[in-house]
């Protein structure tokens, strides 16, 4: 039996001092991903505790079937689409005939600083955040975000586009605010 395998056992079984060393190995990147949903600090660290407590809620339902860390990955992402306003979503109308017509080169981003580039993604609206990040970074399909968020697949792809576009205007504004600087 693994350690991880121990550690799962051991918090199924309610023992105290193996949930402690779950947190203590799994806190961090569950953090990283209530960041990338949360609006501010306060809200990813209430996105934290909650999915903390669903993983020791449901932990006996985990069969050792696939990744324990893609689990509580699921679980993470679940607990903080429960945190963000889904109203706007829900209201949307099918915006097909407004995406833009160019195709958005994402070979932008490959270069640049991950953290200006998480401020970026930060600062889109809201609904676009969360399709971008629930596309890009956790890897969910348009069909699975249209399911979590109770919205059309065009709706996702739609929002996945402007994000994409957004994203890109802002790199390009600042790389001219940095040549416009390195003129002077």
């Amino acid at each position: 039996m693994s350690t991880e395998q121990i550690l799962i056992v051991n918090c199924q079984k309610g023992d105290k001092r193996s949930q402690y060393l779950l947190v203590k190995q799994y806190s961090s990147m569950m953090m990283s991903i209530c960041r990338r949903y949360a609006r501010d600090a306060n809200m990813a660290q209430d996105m934290l505790q909650e999915s903390l407590i669903l993983v020791f809620r449901h932990i006996h339902k985990f069969e050792g079937k696939g990744s324990f860390e893609g689990w509580i990955r699921k679980i993470t992402v679940r607990a903080s689409l429960q945190w963000v306003d889904k109203k706007w979503y829900r209201n949307e109308k099918n915006l097909v005939g407004m995406l833009p017509e160019k195709e958005i080169n994402s070979e932008a981003f490959t270069h640049h600083d991950a953290d200006i580039i998480m401020e970026m993604v930060n600062s889109l609206p809201e609904k676009y955040k969360v399709v971008f990040n629930l596309y890009v970074v956790d890897e969910y399909n348009h069909a699975e975000i249209a399911e979590a968020l109770q919205i059309k697949e065009t709706t996702s792809r739609s929002h996945l586009l402007r994000a994409r576009k957004m994203l890109q205007d802002k790199y390009l504004a600042m790389q001219n605010n940095e040549n416009i600087k390195t003129a002077f």
